[in-house]
């Protein structure tokens, strides 16, 4: 994990928007299926 966090350090700033872009991916996935679920009886 630490490991993990250096090479964050590291990372460009077109990695940082494609990371910025996976955690909008993640909202709208749990987004999604909260959706899902409020549509099930």
């Amino acid at each position: 994990m630490l490991r993990t966090r250096a090479s964050l350090a590291y990372l460009p700033d077109m990695s940082r928007d494609s990371l910025r872009g996976f955690a909008h991916l993640g909202l709208l996935a749990t987004l999604l299926q909260s959706f899902l679920n409020t549509g099930r009886p």
